[in-house]
């Protein structure tokens, strides 16, 4: 994950999160998530909206992994405990698994904007709209076609998932558009950082 503050410099940082589902207000309980040991940091989480995203979404295709999804509900939360606001912007969305989040923290007034190409975005579109119905811009091009540029303009955004194409002038592109989008303290998630298969990514 990357966050932009207030200063010139941009700030990364390895996440682990040991979930604790909230089951009431006074003692929180659940199973605890595994643990990924190639990273130092470690805090305990209460999710707020996991448990309804595993319950209502989990058939929904795609490549994200519960853990991952459970970490975003955290920050998405942590945002919006700290009265943090701003779109919330997506490329890559496929049939919009990982979107599905973002929508559920979306505030009414909130865009959730969206970039992909592909034929799946029509699919993801009815399914996101049965959690937010408004304020949901879809733009079918790739993110380097101008029209993504243009429609992304005065966007103020407050989380940017960074997941289209992998290839590295595809990734330069979709940074620099992240970087001209992204508001102070926003959030950066970048797909597939680490993994081995995609080193143009890292």
């Amino acid at each position: 994950m990357i966050t932009k503050g207030h200063g010139p410099f941009v700030k990364s940082f390895p996440v682990v999160v040991q979930i604790l589902e909230k089951r009431s207000t006074k003692s929180p309980k659940g199973s605890i998530l595994p643990l990924d040991s190639r990273c130092l940091n470690s805090v305990v989480v209460l999710v707020v909206q996991f448990a309804r995203y595993q319950k209502d979404f989990s058939d929904i295709p795609g490549f994200v992994i519960p853990q991952s999804m459970a970490i975003w509900d955290f920050f998405l939360s942590k945002q919006r405990e700290d009265g943090k606001t701003g779109s919330l912007m997506e490329i890559g969305v496929y049939r919009g698994k990982s979107a599905l989040m973002l929508a559920m923290h979306a505030r009414p007034e909130e865009l959730l904007f969206l970039i992909d190409p592909s034929r799946f975005v029509d699919e993801a579109e009815i399914t996101l709209k049965r959690v937010k119905s408004e304020n949901l811009q879809i733009i079918r091009a790739k993110s380097s076609d101008s029209v993504s540029w243009r429609s992304a303009q005065n966007r103020c955004c407050r989380w940017i998932h960074i997941d289209g194409d992998h290839k590295a002038k595809t990734v330069d592109n979709d940074l620099r558009l992240a970087s001209k989008l992204l508001a102070d303290d926003g959030i950066i998630c970048v797909d597939d950082f680490f993994s081995p298969r995609y080193p143009s990514l890292t």
